[in-house]
């Protein structure tokens, strides 16, 4: 946790935008909340998916605001 921890401080310190990959499970979820990294991907998310099926569900999916 403490190499997690730095690794995010340090980027956060050098202005980087920090991107959590392999976001599998509730436990990741909440490391990462702890970590306070905004951005994830993962499994836990959806499974990987071709460009074309992405768009189809980003058409379809669109939230009024």
């Amino acid at each position: 946790m403490n190499v997690y921890k730095f690794k995010v401080d340090i980027s956060k310190k050098f202005d980087f935008t920090v991107i959590a990959d392999g976001i599998n499970s509730e436990k990741n979820v909440k490391l990462v909340k702890e970590l306070d990294v905004h951005i994830g991907l993962g499994r836990y998310y959806s499974r990987a998916v071709v460009k074309e099926e992405f768009i189809e569900y980003i058409k379809n999916n669109k939230k009024k605001r």
